[in-house]
């Protein structure tokens, strides 16, 4: 899969890939993420797993990202199609002469019901203080939660200023859970 996505966005140097992205607070993670100029969320089902959680974490995720796609084992494309939000991706894997191939079946498209309160919790606290001092509202911010600084943000910003800068401080984060962020050369993405 990152070979894959690697391919499809070598010509943005801009893009960022997250493995194991958090969204909701940490309650939840969407095996992978592309950051450049929209947030694009993948979630993987193989073989061996199945689509009993998959309800939740659209639910979820729907809330957060700009385009979602499902990448299935061919057995759980049929089931997951009928599943999965029209606005959802679909590409299915199988092995061909021992090899891993993937199959575009449906394009992503604008997620139209994302929540502006969770695309602002992706963010640290000090990435949310960091925008708020750019947009000029951090005065008596530093003492508020970082809830209280999602809800601050989601109600000052437009959900596109919001996206630009969650997406701009995604890209510059330094570690995720701890990790530094993978050298451009060796892959064109930072882990958490």
């Amino acid at each position: 899969m990152r070979s894959w996505l690697s391919a499809q966005f070598a010509h943005d140097p801009n893009s960022r890939f997250v493995e194991e992205m958090c969204v909701w607070n940490g309650s939840a993670r969407i095996d992978m993420a592309v950051i450049n100029g929209s947030m694009h969320g993948f979630e993987i089902k193989s073989e061996r797993d199945t689509l009993a959680r998959l309800d939740e974490q659209m639910a979820l995720y729907d809330q957060v990202f700009d385009r979602l796609t499902l990448v299935a084992a061919e057995k759980h494309l049929l089931k997951a199609e009928s599943r999965v939000a029209p606005w959802w991706g679909l590409t299915g894997v199988r092995i061909v002469d021992g090899r891993l191939t993937l199959r575009v079946v449906r394009r992503a498209k604008k997620n139209p019901s994302r929540d502006k309160v969770q695309i602002a919790r992706l963010l640290w606290k000090s990435e949310q203080l960091c925008i708020l001092e750019k947009i000029g509202l951090a005065k008596g911010a530093r003492s508020k939660s970082a809830e209280q600084l999602c809800t601050l943000l989601a109600t000052s910003l437009s959900e596109r200023a919001l996206s630009a800068h969650v997406r701009e401080s995604l890209k510059a984060r330094s570690g995720w859970l701890g990790k530094p962020r993978v050298d451009q050369v060796e892959m064109p993405a930072g882990t958490n």
